[in-house]
């Protein structure tokens, strides 16, 4: 397996949401900033608890799943989707033709809708192996809308560490 020598820059990357189906519905992120930001990378995903004695450090222990935040921009071409192709307020808020959409979240797990969230970074074509890319499997996403040259979206999410199929990467 090769690596490639070359930085990953905006361009190589696209970020794609997807739901739960068998078949899944999918979202490829148009016109995005590519500023796409994942926060929380830690061994194993487990927040540590320190343990002090008069001030002095005696224990640290893994206390619990470790939750990631992610955040990017796109430029707002669309609010809401013609009903055949889906605008971004569609796939954040179930309607149009995400209206069906399904978890990714089992049932059993609580009725909170989550998406998958997919950053594909281009390495094949730099000497590379196989693209890089990160899997964020269980998701809520919110987004903020402001107006400018362009407007934008703000999205934010939080990808949940529900089982270990919560983060793959590659």
């Amino acid at each position: 397996m090769s690596i490639s020598a070359t930085p990953i820059i905006p361009r190589d990357g696209v970020l794609t949401i997807k739901d739960g189906a068998g078949t899944p519905l999918s979202y490829a992120i148009p016109y995005s900033d590519g500023d796409f930001s994942l926060s929380g990378l830690v061994e194993d995903q487990t927040t540590v608890q320190s343990f002090r004695n008069r001030g002095r450090t005696y224990a640290i222990r893994k206390v619990e799943d470790q939750d990631l935040e992610f955040s990017f921009t796109c430029h707002a071409h669309a609010i809401l989707g013609d009903g055949a192709t889906a605008g971004l307020y569609d796939v954040l808020g179930k309607k149009g033709v995400w209206a069906a959409a399904t978890s990714t979240l089992p049932a059993a797990a609580g009725d909170a809708f989550c998406v998958s969230l997919t950053f594909t970074a281009e390495r094949s074509n730099l000497g590379a192996t196989s693209d890089a890319s990160v899997v964020l499997k269980y998701c809520r996403i919110s987004g903020d809308f402001q107006e400018g040259v362009p407007s934008t979206f703000s999205i934010s999410g939080t990808a949940y560490a529900y089982s270990t199929d919560y983060l793959t990467i590659t």
